[in-house]
């Protein structure tokens, strides 16, 4: 239900938009789709609308109260204050809340039947419902085909281009070109491999180099990220951090006020979501499309995501696969690439080579499925020993396992880090060898390259 009301509102605040047309919202909609007060504010628009008068928060606060009805100028200053302004997946909603519609019906027919058995009335009525939906989402092949050729011509041309974000790590880039909306990418990974890491530094890569990204942090706190930021950009040790009196100097602390002044004009945008579920993480990432434009989004991690309220008696695996469901479906609405970083299962821990599989993800086999792209962060150096000659070499070194990659290919992306100041490089070579098939699979091409001397 949760869900439902939150499709709901997002439906009215386009309505109360000054930018969206009423009548392509209007002719989509009825008001049995609305529950409560929403149905009270979709009809008294639906009333405005039929009188020519304008749809907007003052307008329907005052016919609410002429028709006698309760008027509750908090909801609409919130419904028009969080307005969704773009309509690409307007129909989407709609068909969302035609559902909910037609499974109430369906109910109410049932019961109809059990009370008078009265089975060629049910009949006429299931008939009808079934014939009621709002839009067909069928389309003929030559149509298909014709849209698709046409697209690849104006791409040839130059005249429509796919807008893909690179992460300007350029071994990764090498494999996964960048990430593209509506991809649903996992960035998975054990402790203290740098996942996060990672993720941070794509985040950042990508906000220096004028694409609007947002970070969700549900671990860490705002703050604890933007130290972290702070430590990579001005190469300052973030553990001194903990004790600041004691262990940072005032040159140091110079560094970082001016690496912040640097920040100026970098469109990353955190938010500090802890305890949240799908619902409220999709609501934070269209404020973040509607203010900031981004181009796409990563999520500190998937294992502290809240599961959906009717979700919540379940057992872990059907949360996890709901969630999964959720988050590749947002993707699709909000029209935007998202990256979900999650831990893995302990059993990697029991094979010999420990670098991960896609079968390693935690609790639901419906990430891999869902997922467009799969990568894993890998550390050689996490599984040596101390004595171990060449844990020197490999201590900077990580591995990106490119484990899917749809309509793309599979790689090994080898890059360098610096882990003290959370930083993540191009690769600087080092003596260590990597096996010539990681995990003896033959499709992983290995990136390993010195691009300094490029």
């Amino acid at each position: 239900m949760q869900y439902t009301d939150a499709i709901q509102e997002k439906v009215l605040s386009m309505l109360l938009s000054p930018d969206v047309s009423k009548s392509s919202v209007i002719s989509l909609l009825r008001p049995e789709y609305f529950t409560d007060y929403n149905q009270d504010i979709y009809t008294t628009c639906q009333i405005l609308y039929r009188e020519g008068k304008p749809i907007d928060t003052l307008s329907v606060f005052k016919k609410l109260k002429d028709l006698g009805k309760k008027a509750d100028p908090l909801k609409l200053a919130e419904l028009s204050a969080s307005g969704v302004y773009e309509t690409a997946h307007l129909r989407h909603y709609v068909s969302e809340l035609h559902s909910v519609y037609k499974s109430k019906k369906l109910e109410q027919i049932k019961h109809g039947l059990m009370k008078d058995f009265d089975i060629p009335k049910a009949f006429d009525e299931f008939t009808r419902l079934n014939s009621d939906d709002v839009e067909s989402a069928t389309q003929d092949i030559h149509s298909a085909a014709v849209n698709y050729a046409v697209k690849l011509a104006r791409m040839k041309d130059g005249s429509q281009v796919i807008d893909s974000t690179k992460t300007h790590l350029r071994a990764l880039d090498a494999v996964v070109n960048g990430f593209t909306a509506p991809d649903f990418i996992i960035l998975g990974g054990r402790p203290a491999h740098g996942k996060t890491t990672l993720a941070m530094q794509m985040a950042l890569n990508q906000a220096q180099n004028g694409a609007p990204i947002g970070f969700i942090t549900m671990e860490m706190s705002a703050e604890q990220l933007t130290g972290r930021l702070l430590s990579n950009l001005s190469e300052v040790d973030g553990k001194k951090f903990i004790n600041v009196r004691d262990n940072l100097s005032v040159q140091e602390i110079n560094v970082l006020a001016a690496q912040a002044d640097k920040l100026k004009n970098t469109h990353l945008y955190i938010a500090d979501l802890p305890d949240a579920d799908p619902t409220k993480i999709e609501a934070e990432i269209s404020r973040m499309i509607r203010q900031y434009n981004i181009k796409g989004v990563y999520i500190d991690y998937l294992q502290l995501v809240s599961p959906m309220h009717e979700d919540k008696n379940k057992g872990k695996t059907e949360q996890m696969t709901n969630i999964s469901k959720q988050f590749k479906a947002i993707c699709k609405r909000q029209n935007i690439w998202i990256c979900l970083i999650s831990s893995l299962s302990r059993k990697v821990e029991e094979r010999t080579d420990k670098r991960p599989f896609m079968a390693d993800l935690r609790e639901s086999g419906q990430l891999e499925y869902d997922a467009d792209k799969v990568m894993f962060a890998y550390r050689p150096a996490a599984y040596m020993e101390e004595n171990d000659p060449a844990l020197e070499d490999a201590k900077d070194v990580m591995e990106v396992l490119v484990r899917k990659n749809r309509n793309g290919e599979l790689g090994v992306a080898v890059v360098s880090t610096m882990l003290k100041y959370t930083k993540v490089m191009d690769y600087r070579p080092k003596a260590i060898d990597f096996p010539k098939n990681p995990s003896n699979e033959p499709q992983m091409r290995i990136i390993k390259k010195d691009w300094n001397n490029d």
